[in-house]
């Protein structure tokens, strides 16, 4: 199940990518003049376990609502499947449909299964970026930094033979640097 939702969501973002970029006038028309509007693209930032996630985000006048998913396989250790939800909301300082800054605020959460090697994972981040989006006739850009706390993390694992011991602990609630960029197709 978890690697069909992954060639799902892999599928959605390239159709969504590949999708022709030229409408009908009148379809851009009436998009300028709709205040609620949609875009698919991909994410990248603190998403763990490999920084880039499917992303599916509705905007409405001054806020965006998005989420984003990702499941893989082989995890440390011989590991399973790795799974990472996230959502976001956001605050759009223009009218909709315009390039203009953001606050951003994104809370995820990532779980590696528990593996051959008894390896598992479970954390949770919140992350706050302020930046700006470039928005073109389908085409959306955002890019903005900031700081993510780890709210929570639970490792389990054997203990430590050599000299190298998969996966590390952050200490949480301290605040680390953050990034955020997105790039999207809007419809």
């Amino acid at each position: 199940m978890p690697r069909v939702l992954g060639q799902l969501s892999a599928a959605l973002t390239l159709a969504a990518i590949l999708a022709p970029l030229r409408a009908a006038p009148e379809a851009d028309a009436d998009k300028e003049a709709r205040p609620v509007s949609a875009a698919l693209g991909l994410k990248l930032g603190v998403i763990p376990p490999v920084l880039v996630a499917p992303e599916l985000v509705v905007h409405a006048p001054h806020l965006f609502l998005g989420v984003f998913a990702i499941v893989t396989g082989g995890g440390l250790g011989e590991g399973g499947d790795r799974l990472t939800l996230g959502g976001e909301l956001g605050y759009e300082f223009a009218r909709p449909g315009r390039s203009t800054p953001y606050l951003l605020g994104t809370i995820l959460h990532y779980e590696a299964a528990q593996s051959a090697s008894i390896y598992s994972e479970e954390a949770e981040i919140l992350s706050l970026t302020a930046g700006y989006e470039w928005k073109e006739r389908h085409l959306e850009l955002q890019l903005g930094a900031g700081v993510f706390f780890l709210l929570r993390d639970q490792i389990k694992r054997v203990p430590c033979t050599g000299w190298f011991c998969p996966g590390f602990s952050l200490p949480p609630y301290v605040p680390f640097p953050a990034f955020d960029l997105s790039v999207r197709y809007g419809f």
